[in-house]
């Protein structure tokens, strides 16, 4: 009696991974449709257009781990004209898990350590139970299709730990 494999195929692999391409490019494109809400002046931005300042306070290995990340936003809290401009340090996957959001956070991290007022965010289509809820306990915007989560706490959070 033969058993089917329960490992995904070549095929199915590939499928997977062009998708994640594609909802990365897609959220690039249209990153103003997820974060205009929260933010005005909204510029996607490239971490080569930062790279000097980024290689003036950060070590090699955090330089190039911050050049991984998938998204790159700066604007000023709409809500809150006091605010300083922030930074979104976005993770983007189909299915957002607690690496996501840890990748994030150590990401934001990096930015913060180089003198930018960071916001760790997470984006996709679903996110698991663990994701959801680390994002809920450490601050993390967790943005799911059309749902968005845990803005105020995530900024609340980030301007609390620089004196912004």
């Amino acid at each position: 009696m033969e058993v089917e494999s329960e490992q995904p195929s070549k095929f199915e692999r590939t499928l997977r991974d062009t998708y994640e391409l594609f909802l990365k490019d897609y959220c690039r494109k249209r990153a103003e449709a997820y974060f205009g809400y929260y933010l005005r002046r909204m510029q996607v931005i490239s971490p080569v257009e930062i790279e000097d300042e980024l290689e003036t306070h950060l070590s090699a290995e955090e330089f190039w781990d911050l050049f991984q990340l998938d998204l790159l936003i700066t604007g000023q809290p709409r809500y809150q004209p006091d605010a300083p401009q922030v930074w979104l340090a976005v993770e983007i996957s189909r299915v957002v898990d607690r690496h996501d959001v840890e990748r994030a956070q150590r990401r934001a991290g990096h930015l913060s350590r180089a003198g930018y007022v960071s916001v760790p965010a997470v984006a996709g289509e679903q996110a698991t139970e663990g994701a959801e809820a680390l994002a809920r306990e450490e601050g993390v915007l967790l943005v799911l299709g059309d749902r968005t989560s845990f803005w105020e706490r995530a900024l609340e959070q980030t301007l609390a730990s620089t004196g912004g």
